[in-house]
């Protein structure tokens, strides 16, 4: 399980534009997007040696702040990779994000576990 203070901070991604259907037409988007990052990555790289994650973000419930959680299953049931990673989190959050100010991904903060808690927690990071 990655442990880094922040995991895949040289990704870029905005959510916006609605869910993907599939995980390959991500990718190909997800890797045009990358058009002039700082970073390179390969979307089959492993990401979070876990078969299950907790992922909380930022967004807004009318006037209210929230920031809920998801919960995330591998799709290989063993770790996630990059792609795999970012798919299932853009499709989760993606409706509640488009159009807030904050939603492009930063990376993701590693949580420290609550006590007896097994999954491993990460905070979206979100820029404008």
């Amino acid at each position: 399980m990655l442990k880094n203070l922040v995991a895949l901070q040289d990704v870029a991604w905005s959510f916006v534009g609605g869910t993907f259907t599939d995980r390959a037409s991500f990718e190909v988007s997800l890797r045009e997007y990358q058009d002039g990052a700082a970073g390179a990555f390969e979307p089959g790289e492993l990401a979070i040696l876990s078969p299950m994650v907790r992922i909380q973000y930022m967004c807004w419930d009318g006037d209210e702040q929230i920031e809920p959680a998801i919960t995330l299953t591998a799709e290989n049931r063993a770790a996630f990779s990059v792609g795999d990673l970012l798919f299932q989190i853009h499709n989760a959050v993606v409706a509640q994000l488009q159009d807030i100010d904050h939603h492009f991904f930063e990376g993701l903060v590693f949580l420290a576990p609550e006590v007896g808690e097994q999954l491993p927690s990460y905070r979206l990071r979100q820029g404008s």
